[in-house]
Protein backbone atom coordinates (compact mmCIF):
# COMPACT_ATOMS: atom_id res chain seq x y z
CA UNK A 1 0.00 0.00 0.00
CA UNK A 2 1.46 3.44 -1.01
CA UNK A 3 1.74 5.99 1.87
CA UNK A 4 -0.72 9.06 1.98
CA UNK A 5 0.20 12.19 1.09
CA UNK A 6 -3.11 13.46 1.88
CA UNK A 7 -4.63 14.27 5.76
CA UNK A 8 -8.35 12.77 4.96
CA UNK A 9 -7.34 9.14 5.93
CA UNK A 10 -5.45 9.96 8.66
CA UNK A 11 -9.26 12.28 10.02
CA UNK A 12 -10.96 9.70 9.02
CA UNK A 13 -8.93 6.93 10.93
CA UNK A 14 -9.87 8.81 14.23
CA UNK A 15 -13.16 9.34 13.26
CA UNK A 16 -13.58 5.61 12.87
CA UNK A 17 -11.86 5.51 16.09
CA UNK A 18 -13.92 7.59 18.10
CA UNK A 19 -17.36 5.39 16.59
CA UNK A 20 -15.80 2.42 17.33
CA UNK A 21 -15.02 3.92 21.33
CA UNK A 22 -18.80 5.24 21.29
CA UNK A 23 -20.20 2.00 20.18
CA UNK A 24 -18.07 -0.26 22.74
CA UNK A 25 -19.30 2.44 25.36
CA UNK A 26 -22.94 2.40 24.58
CA UNK A 27 -22.84 -1.57 24.73
CA UNK A 28 -21.56 -0.97 28.75
CA UNK A 29 -24.21 1.47 29.47
CA UNK A 30 -27.49 -0.77 28.00
CA UNK A 31 -26.14 -3.80 28.88
CA UNK A 32 -23.79 -3.76 32.17
CA UNK A 33 -23.36 -7.19 32.29
CA UNK A 34 -21.44 -7.06 28.87
CA UNK A 35 -18.18 -5.24 30.01
CA UNK A 36 -16.54 -7.60 27.90
CA UNK A 37 -17.76 -7.42 24.61
CA UNK A 38 -17.35 -3.55 25.06
CA UNK A 39 -13.56 -3.64 26.22
CA UNK A 40 -13.33 -6.16 22.80
CA UNK A 41 -14.87 -3.56 20.24
CA UNK A 42 -12.43 -0.44 22.17
CA UNK A 43 -9.38 -3.00 21.85
CA UNK A 44 -10.44 -3.48 18.02
CA UNK A 45 -10.78 0.24 17.28
CA UNK A 46 -7.44 0.58 18.86
CA UNK A 47 -5.28 -2.53 16.87
CA UNK A 48 -6.85 -0.80 13.34
CA UNK A 49 -6.10 2.55 14.49
CA UNK A 50 -2.61 1.67 15.17
CA UNK A 51 -2.06 -0.45 11.74
CA UNK A 52 -4.01 2.08 9.95
CA UNK A 53 -1.50 4.93 11.02
CA UNK A 54 1.46 2.85 10.33
CA UNK A 55 0.28 1.87 6.90
CA UNK A 56 -0.69 5.66 6.05
CA UNK A 57 1.86 7.07 7.11
CA UNK A 58 5.24 4.44 6.98
CA UNK A 59 6.91 5.66 9.84
CA UNK A 60 7.82 2.92 12.18
CA UNK A 61 7.55 5.88 15.22
CA UNK A 62 3.93 6.69 14.53
CA UNK A 63 2.50 3.62 16.04
CA UNK A 64 4.20 4.63 18.86
CA UNK A 65 3.09 8.20 19.25
CA UNK A 66 -0.77 7.59 18.95
CA UNK A 67 -0.57 4.06 20.33
CA UNK A 68 -0.66 5.33 23.98
CA UNK A 69 -2.71 8.29 23.90
CA UNK A 70 -5.44 6.23 22.43
CA UNK A 71 -5.13 3.28 24.60
CA UNK A 72 -5.78 6.32 27.45
CA UNK A 73 -8.19 6.98 26.12
CA UNK A 74 -9.89 4.32 25.06
CA UNK A 75 -9.18 3.21 29.15
CA UNK A 76 -11.01 5.89 30.24
CA UNK A 77 -13.82 5.42 27.84
CA UNK A 78 -14.55 2.04 29.26
CA UNK A 79 -13.88 3.14 32.51
CA UNK A 80 -16.65 5.62 32.34
CA UNK A 81 -19.23 4.05 30.87
CA UNK A 82 -18.87 0.97 33.38
CA UNK A 83 -19.23 3.58 36.30
CA UNK A 84 -21.87 5.37 34.97
CA UNK A 85 -24.08 2.31 34.03
CA UNK A 86 -23.37 0.94 37.44
CA UNK A 87 -24.05 4.17 38.98
CA UNK A 88 -27.49 4.31 37.39
CA UNK A 89 -28.70 0.64 38.17
CA UNK A 90 -26.63 -0.01 41.42
CA UNK A 91 -28.25 0.75 44.81
CA UNK A 92 -25.99 1.46 47.83
CA UNK A 93 -25.94 -1.21 50.34
CA UNK A 94 -24.25 -1.70 53.04
CA UNK A 95 -22.94 -5.80 53.35
CA UNK A 96 -21.20 -7.76 55.71
CA UNK A 97 -18.52 -10.63 53.67
CA UNK A 98 -19.64 -14.09 54.58
CA UNK A 99 -17.35 -15.97 52.47
CA UNK A 100 -14.51 -15.82 50.14
CA UNK A 101 -13.74 -18.86 47.44
CA UNK A 102 -11.19 -18.89 44.74
CA UNK A 103 -11.58 -20.49 41.56
CA UNK A 104 -8.33 -21.25 39.45
CA UNK A 105 -8.81 -22.32 36.11
CA UNK A 106 -6.39 -22.93 33.63
CA UNK A 107 -6.96 -21.59 30.15
CA UNK A 108 -5.13 -22.73 26.90
CA UNK A 109 -4.23 -19.50 24.42
CA UNK A 110 -3.60 -20.03 20.83
CA UNK A 111 0.14 -20.17 21.16
CA UNK A 112 -0.19 -23.32 22.81
CA UNK A 113 0.69 -22.20 26.24
CA UNK A 114 -1.57 -22.43 30.05
CA UNK A 115 -2.44 -19.31 31.42
CA UNK A 116 -4.33 -19.56 35.01
CA UNK A 117 -7.20 -17.46 35.24
CA UNK A 118 -7.81 -16.53 38.86
CA UNK A 119 -12.08 -15.79 40.09
CA UNK A 120 -12.63 -14.51 43.29
CA UNK A 121 -16.09 -14.76 44.56
CA UNK A 122 -17.27 -12.45 48.22
CA UNK A 123 -20.24 -14.24 49.29
CA UNK A 124 -22.34 -10.96 50.72
CA UNK A 125 -25.07 -10.28 53.22
CA UNK A 126 -26.68 -7.48 54.17
CA UNK A 127 -26.82 -5.71 58.06
CA UNK A 128 -30.46 -7.24 58.29
CA UNK A 129 -28.54 -11.14 57.85
CA UNK A 130 -30.50 -11.54 54.68
CA UNK A 131 -27.93 -13.01 52.23
CA UNK A 132 -27.53 -10.80 49.04
CA UNK A 133 -28.51 -12.53 46.03
CA UNK A 134 -25.09 -11.51 43.76
CA UNK A 135 -22.08 -11.94 44.81
CA UNK A 136 -19.08 -9.55 44.55
CA UNK A 137 -16.55 -11.27 41.85
CA UNK A 138 -12.89 -9.92 41.87
CA UNK A 139 -10.88 -11.10 38.55
CA UNK A 140 -7.61 -11.36 39.41
CA UNK A 141 -5.03 -13.20 41.34
CA UNK A 142 -4.65 -11.31 44.54
CA UNK A 143 -8.44 -10.65 45.21
CA UNK A 144 -9.14 -7.76 47.55
CA UNK A 145 -6.02 -7.01 49.83
CA UNK A 146 -7.98 -5.28 52.22
CA UNK A 147 -11.14 -7.16 52.44
CA UNK A 148 -11.92 -10.76 54.60
CA UNK A 149 -14.28 -12.72 55.97
CA UNK A 150 -16.65 -10.63 58.37
CA UNK A 151 -15.69 -7.41 57.05
CA UNK A 152 -18.48 -4.54 56.65
CA UNK A 153 -18.26 -2.34 53.30
CA UNK A 154 -20.23 -0.78 51.04
CA UNK A 155 -21.38 -1.80 47.69
CA UNK A 156 -23.38 -0.96 44.70
CA UNK A 157 -26.15 -3.76 44.16
CA UNK A 158 -28.35 -4.11 41.57
CA UNK A 159 -31.54 -5.75 42.14
CA UNK A 160 -32.24 -6.58 38.75
CA UNK A 161 -28.56 -8.44 38.61
CA UNK A 162 -27.90 -6.33 34.69
CA UNK A 163 -24.41 -5.01 36.47
CA UNK A 164 -22.08 -6.79 38.96
CA UNK A 165 -22.07 -5.63 42.90
CA UNK A 166 -19.21 -3.52 42.80
CA UNK A 167 -17.37 -1.73 45.58
CA UNK A 168 -18.89 1.85 46.14
CA UNK A 169 -15.22 2.86 46.68
CA UNK A 170 -14.42 1.77 43.23
CA UNK A 171 -17.13 4.08 41.56
CA UNK A 172 -15.36 7.76 40.79
CA UNK A 173 -16.69 8.88 37.62
CA UNK A 174 -14.76 12.13 37.97
CA UNK A 175 -11.19 10.01 37.74
CA UNK A 176 -12.84 8.15 34.46
CA UNK A 177 -13.83 11.72 33.03
CA UNK A 178 -10.35 13.10 33.39
CA UNK A 179 -8.28 10.48 32.39
CA UNK A 180 -11.06 10.37 29.49
CA UNK A 181 -9.90 14.07 28.81
CA UNK A 182 -6.50 13.34 28.94
CA UNK A 183 -6.31 10.52 27.08
CA UNK A 184 -8.70 12.44 24.13
CA UNK A 185 -6.22 15.87 23.91
CA UNK A 186 -2.97 13.39 24.02
CA UNK A 187 -5.18 11.38 20.92
CA UNK A 188 -6.02 14.48 19.18
CA UNK A 189 -2.63 15.92 19.46
CA UNK A 190 -0.89 12.58 17.95
CA UNK A 191 -3.30 12.43 14.97
CA UNK A 192 -2.74 16.46 14.66
CA UNK A 193 1.45 15.87 14.16
CA UNK A 194 0.78 13.20 11.92
CA UNK A 195 -1.67 15.20 10.08
CA UNK A 196 0.81 17.54 9.96
CA UNK A 197 3.40 15.75 8.55
CA UNK A 198 1.70 14.07 6.00
CA UNK A 199 0.47 16.88 4.78
CA UNK A 200 3.99 18.82 4.61
CA UNK A 201 5.74 15.57 2.96
CA UNK A 202 2.96 15.83 0.28
CA UNK A 203 3.82 19.60 -0.30
CA UNK A 204 7.08 19.10 -0.96
CA UNK A 205 6.49 15.83 -2.94
CA UNK A 206 4.26 17.90 -5.04
CA UNK A 207 7.07 20.96 -5.09
CA UNK A 208 9.40 17.96 -6.36
CA UNK A 209 7.34 16.71 -9.08
CA UNK A 210 7.05 20.51 -10.51
CA UNK A 211 10.92 21.10 -10.80
CA UNK A 212 11.28 17.67 -12.41
CA UNK A 213 8.81 18.98 -14.82
CA UNK A 214 9.68 22.46 -15.56
CA UNK A 215 13.62 20.98 -15.66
Amino acid sequence: MRHSRSPVPLLLTLAGLTVTFAIGSAVILIWPRALLAGIVIACCGFVLSVVAVLRLTGRRWAPWLVGPAVALAGTGTIMLAEDIALSQVGDVTEAVVVDHEVEQKVVHNSRSRNRTVHTHTYSLEGTDGRPLEQPMVYRGEGGYDDIDIGDDITVLVDPQGRAETELADNVDIGTDIAILVVGSVATIGAFGILVLVVGLNGRLHRHRRRIGVTA
